[in-house]
């Protein structure tokens, strides 16, 4: 009897340990916050429009949307990443993100993030988010220069389209622009980037590109040379001084740019297409059209691009790459050029036929986007902004120089000099390939 009643005390034992522990209450789901920043005010309404669709996976999700001006949000990111602090999601061009990749500041998409790059955008934009054979972040917007005409200038200066070539332009401009009794123009025939920054040396490279070159050109070794100390060079700097000093159809003084075009104190100018949506709400009386930018020896535009990143500091990684993927819906692609400021998504498989009914000159730049070879979007290096900010400036002292009209020897010097910048910068960072 003993015997038994121990057996079935152990028994009872083992059956009371070895039955299965309550189950443990759920923890409670972790409240999501996001903070995003853009260099773009025009971008807010968009990633604010997200909002409430992201929220539907992420009920109680925060999310703040905050822009600042492009260069101060540049130093912003610059400085918060070297101290782990920051957004969640921020918004930079390739180029400045590459050093960030290289130092280990930014996480990789999840494979459905990589899936969308490689799938749904523009090939020359997916290529700018590409290091060491992997996708670090997202395609968002990009711009292209074209060139845009007012119709009412040309029709009473006899012309009765856009040029087409470098020797239309010159003929084209002296048609166009006017003069005041002492000989200022009053109207400019063309507006040219004639700052010392790098948004001048963006410009630039157009002309550079039709005439054969670049800031910055591959070398075999797969390594970089200043790309403009050449023909092509001296082509693209004789056409701008001889617009400006001897043909006198554009001037330092003039007010110029998409604000300028908008006012009618220039009758083209080469952008991108945000100005179709500044002109429709702050000048829709001008009469305009836009074109292919002229041509010289070659045909094709300067591209550039802005990209969705996550830090490695992000809060919520997950969530963060969730977020991206909800903003670059086409809903928000079809709003942010009817509504926004009318920056271009990168998303190459777009309906945008609302924005075309409303907006049809955008589909000049999505037809050129599509042309292939025409859009070189601008080589991504880690030093770039510095090197195409000092040519800027550089070519800035050049273009308020006309003692360099017709003088071979001059043109030659200042690109030369230049060039000696631009490579010097590449042999410091190890970049340089030239001879």
């Amino acid at each position: 009897m003993k015997r038994l009643i121990v057996v079935l005390l152990v028994a009872v034992f083992l059956g009371a340990v070895c039955q299965p522990a309550p189950a443990a209450a759920p923890a409670a789901k972790e409240k999501v916050s996001l903070t995003i920043w853009l260099g773009v005010s025009g971008l807010v309404p968009t990633f604010q429009a997200a909002i409430p669709e992201f929220q539907k996976k992420y009920p109680d999700a925060n999310v703040e949307v905050l822009a600042f001006p492009l260069r101060e949000a540049e130093r912003k990111i610059a400085l918060a990443l070297g101290a782990s602090t920051g957004p969640d999601i921020f918004m930079l061009t390739p180029q400045f993100t590459l050093g960030y990749i290289q130092k280990g500041f930014i996480e990789p998409p999840p494979s459905g993030v990589v899936d969308f790059v490689k799938q749904s955008t523009y090939k020359a934009t997916a290529e700018r988010v590409i290091a060491d054979g992997k996708v670090w972040g997202v395609p968002f917007f990009h711009g292209h220069i074209l060139l845009y005409w007012n119709k009412k200038h040309f029709a009473e200066a006899g012309l009765s389209g856009p040029p087409k070539t470098w020797e239309d332009l010159t003929a084209y401009t002296k048609k166009l622009a006017k003069y005041d009794a002492a000989g200022a123009v009053t109207r400019s025939g063309i507006s040219l980037r004639l700052t010392d920054d790098s948004g001048a040396a963006q410009k630039f490279e157009v002309f550079l590109r039709q005439a054969g070159g670049l800031i910055v050109e591959p070398t075999p070794d797969g390594k970089w040379r200043a790309g403009y100390n050449n023909e092509a060079g001296r082509d693209a700097l004789r056409l701008f001084l001889d617009l400006i000093w001897k043909h006198k159809v554009t001037s330092h003084a003039i007010k110029g740019d998409f604000m300028g075009f908008a006012e009618g104190v220039t009758s083209m100018v080469q952008r991108e297409s945000f100005v179709i949506n500044y002109l429709a709400k702050n000048a829709p009386g001008v009469e305009y059209g836009i074109a292919e930018v002229p041509r010289s020896k070659h045909e094709g535009t300067i591209g550039w691009s802005h990209a969705l990143w996550v830090p490695k500091t992000a809060r919520s990684k997950q969530a963060a790459w969730d977020y991206v993927l909800t903003v670059m819906k086409p809903e928000y692609a079809v709003q942010q050029q009817l509504q926004g400021d009318g920056w271009t998504y990168s998303r190459s498989d777009l309906d945008l036929t609302p924005v075309y009914a409303k907006l049809p000159l955008h589909k000049a730049f999505a037809e050129t986007m599509a042309k292939p070879g025409y859009v070189h979007m601008e080589n991504c290096l880690v030093p770039a902004d510095e090197i195409w900010t000092k040519f800027a400036q550089k070519m800035a002292t050049a273009w308020k120089t006309p003692t360099l009209v017709d003088n071979p020897a001059g043109i030659a010097k200042a690109l030369a000099d230049a060039a000696a910048e631009t490579d010097a910068i590449l042999k410091r960072e190890g970049l340089y390939g030239g001879k």
